[in-house]
């Protein structure tokens, strides 16, 4: 756990524009005793490609319950001690999902405004990263209008690349929210560029240009947005437009090839054996 909200480590690290340096990595967090210090994101971006994730054991599920109880109760200091017990055996990538549907399935036990307060309150103020992602997921079902006067926050941790994944689906949803992962997705890279190719639509030509040009060079390793590229690139109606501008034509059942051909080359340059957790 840092010494500080990871919001001000983050916002004292950004530029005129209000953007981190490409080179920028958050500090290792001082209760962390490996010997490695990790990319930002790469923990999280790892276990998305290449592992399983196994269901929680009951006595986790428990501690979840537990502390999504106190911060339906307003017990503030309980839920935070109990989440971050939760986080010492599983990454918030692990459980954000049922945390979520839970509190959409409980809506008449836990006010969703209840959760919202809640998430604001980590996103702004915990110390650690793993409570930082789970108050971003308690906003994945947040309109924007349930936001006002705290959309810059979700954007400034999104320049981040230990957070982008967790907050487009948050700026997915805004007005414009297209055009500003666009943004972010030109100025993050590394992980966060990986995490935004799979959010960002071709709405305009511009963005597939981008994915065109731009689209593999994420900082990681090109097969993890080629897939994206090519497809969001349109790079096979352009493919096409020039051969027939030389008098040659392939068929869709060659395009159709094409493209599962691709897939496969992409999928076997990011496969290794695949993970999974204990309790599985």
């Amino acid at each position: 756990m840092y010494d500080r909200p990871i919001l001000a480590i983050i916002r004292e690290n950004l530029d005129s524009e209000g953007r981190l340096p490409r080179e920028f990595n958050l500090p290792k967090d001082p209760d962390d005793e490996s010997s490695f210090l990790f990319a930002d994101g790469a923990q999280d971006g790892i276990a998305y490609f290449h592992t399983q994730q196994g269901k929680l054991s009951d006595e986790e599920t428990d501690l979840m319950v537990d502390a999504l109880n106190a911060m339906a109760g307003g017990h503030v200091d309980t839920a935070d001690e109990l989440f971050l017990k939760l986080t010492k055996t599983r990454r918030a990538l692990e459980f954000v999902g049922d945390l979520c549907d839970i509190v959409e399935e409980n809506a008449s036990i836990i006010n969703p405004i209840h959760a919202y307060s809640y998430g604001k309150h980590l996103v702004a103020m915990a110390k650690d990263k793993e409570l930082v992602k789970i108050g971003l997921a308690l906003h994945h079902k947040a309109t924007e209008d349930k936001l006002k006067g705290f959309k810059q926050i979700f954007t400034d941790l999104a320049y981040c690349n230990e957070f982008t994944w967790f907050c487009l689906p948050i700026i997915q949803k805004w007005e414009g929210g297209n055009d500003l992962i666009f943004e972010i997705a030109k100025h993050v890279y590394g992980w966060g560029r990986v995490h935004a190719c799979v959010f960002l639509e071709p709405e305009t030509r511009e963005i597939r240009q981008w994915f065109l040009m731009e689209g593999v060079d994420n900082g990681v390793m090109p097969p993890y947005t080629a897939l994206d590229a090519w497809n969001k690139s349109d790079a096979a109606s352009l493919l096409d437009s020039v051969l027939r501008r030389r008098g040659l034509a392939a068929s869709a059942e060659f395009w159709q090839l094409f493209s599962t051909k691709a897939r496969a080359a992409a999928s076997a340059c990011l496969k290794t054996p695949k993970l999974q957790y204990a309790n599985s």
